[in-house]
């Protein structure tokens, strides 16, 4: 099951690279993790 995620505070660039090579998708916006998760359930 794909997870979307948008991230966003202080240490949000250590977390992005933290969850590099993992099966979640992280977004810089809201609007993009929607867009992309609609996008994946058409698929």
């Amino acid at each position: 099951m794909p997870v979307f995620s948008r991230l966003k505070g202080t240490e949000s660039e250590k977390a992005t690279e933290m969850l590099q090579g993992s099966r979640t998708k992280i977004f810089g916006t809201v609007e993009e993790a929607i867009n992309a998760a609609v996008m994946g359930v058409k698929n």
